[in-house]
């Protein structure tokens, strides 16, 4: 998956300092809050075509975070 520019994105996040453009590539985001005033950030996936075949085959997606606890996180779709 490739994170993609998309209408909103205020911010850019960089790879951390030690790692290769293999190992990490910067992340677009749009700095926000919900409708209770919860800060989020949203960032945007493009799927390749061979992740596409996989996902609608499988019908399932992996979330990995890094670390020994998890944030609050969300998928969704997006249009």
């Amino acid at each position: 998956m490739i994170p993609i520019q998309f209408e909103g994105v205020n911010s850019i996040f960089n790879k951390p300092e030690g790692w290769s453009d293999g190992d990490c590539m910067p992340l677009p985001v749009m700095k926000s809050h919900d409708e209770d005033g919860i800060p989020y950030l949203m960032s945007v996936w493009e799927l390749t075509e061979e992740e596409l075949q996989v996902v609608l085959a499988s019908k399932k997606v992996a979330l990995y975070v890094y670390g020994t606890v998890t944030p609050p996180v969300s998928l969704a779709p997006y249009i």
